[in-house]
Order: structure tokens, then C-alpha cells, then sequence
């Protein structure tokens, strides 16, 4: 299964500029992303749009591949229209603003697609990532011009349970920003 990082965003709720860029320890969200990706696999795609020379420069160490969305403004919709034109599956989808994603998670998601068209971890009750998909839902996701979110509804989906809060834990704001900087500061961290 390939995995594609969506980094086109805006940070709009962000005062601090684009947050998957600012150094942290252990390296910035951007940085920590494609390395738990790359710890899973091999074959992986970042998709850019916003400050896209930055995140380009930044992840251009890493040897992934870069696709670039020109409509990101529109919304993250798009950056995941911009994949799914270019790739094809059993792939796994997720913003790169959840810096906890880890191997485990990539392949529990993978074990839970088996047999279905799409899996999505459920983290005590909330929808979280990654999205897999197979070759058969990205070819529908293609042909049918609805969002990801709504397809899903109406494939055979496997929501399934997870204990790995990573798939919920997410970066959108400068507090939570500071809360993990604080989390992986730590001396348990290190």
C-alpha cells in the first residue's frame, strides 16, 4: 500500500505560519510525517500546494515524490482530488498535520482494508487516519465527482476501532502546537 501526505494546506488557524514547517524537537510535523511514512513504505507522495517551494525544499531529502495541487486555496478536497487523478491503489491518505502516525498505525490500516473497498480507523468513536483505499474505490472516487468523505459512506468501508490515538491527534491550532512541543520536550520523550 502507498502511502500519500496531503501539505498543501494554508494553516489558516495558525497566527505562528505554516505549521508543518516550524522546528521542533525531533523534527518539524512535515519532517516526522514523511519519516513514519517512510518507515512503512517506500513509495510515497507529498502532495504540495501552499508555500510549496519551502515544503518542497524541505521534504526534497527524503526522495518521495512531490504531485502539486494549484487549487489548494479550495480546500484539502482538492489536494485529495489531486492524488487520486495520479495515483493508483491500495494507498493510504492522510494529512501530514499528525505527527503520532506511526508504522503500527499504516499497518493496521492496511490488515483492515483486506477484503474491503476502504478502511478507516475509529478512535473512541471518531472518524481518523489513515484512509485506505483500494484500487476499486479509487477508480470510483475518479468517476463519481463526490467527496472522499461521502464515497466512503457508501462503500463497503471497514470503520473499525483502534487504540492508537495517533488517528485523532492532530495539529490545527497554535495551542495544540505548543501541547506537543511540550509532549515530545519532555524527558520521557527523549
Amino acid at each position: 500500500m502507498k502511502v500519500v501526505l496531503l501539505a498543501a494546506g494554508l494553516s489558516s488557524r495558525m497566527r505562528c505560519g505554516n505549521k508543518l514547517l516550524i522546528p521542533l524537537p525531533g523534527g518539524s510535523l512535515l519532517e516526522r510525517a514523511l519519516e513514519n511514512a517512510l518507515s512503512y513504505c517506500g513509495d510515497v507522495t507529498l502532495v504540495c500546494g501552499n508555500d510549496s517551494d519551502r515544503v518542497c525544499s524541505a521534504a526534497g531529502k527524503y526522495g518521495v515524490n512531490i504531485l502539486y495541487n494549484p487549487d489548494y486555496a479550495s480546500g484539502q478536497e482538492t489536494s485529495i482530488r489531486t492524488a487520486l487523478e495520479n495515483l493508483d491503489g491500495p494507498l493510504a491518505i492522510l494529512p501530514c498535520d499528525l505527527p503520532l502516525i506511526s508504522q503500527d498505525c499504516y499497518l493496521e490500516c492496511e490488515r483492515m482494508l483486506a477484503g474491503h473497498s476502504a478502511a478507516r480507523p475509529l478512535y473512541k468513536g471518531t472518524a481518523g487516519h489513515p484512509v485506505a483505499l483500494s484500487q476499486k474505490a479509487v477508480e470510483l472516487y475518479r468517476s463519481s465527482g463526490v467527496r472522499l468523505r461521502d464515497l466512503l459512506k457508501s462503500l463497503d468501508t471497514n470503520f473499525y476501532a483502534t487504540s492508537h490515538e495517533a488517528a485523532v491527534h492532530d495539529i490545527d491550532t497554535d495551542a495544540e502546537l505548543e501541547r506537543f512541543r511540550a509532549e515530545v520536550s519532555s524527558p520521557l520523550h527523549q
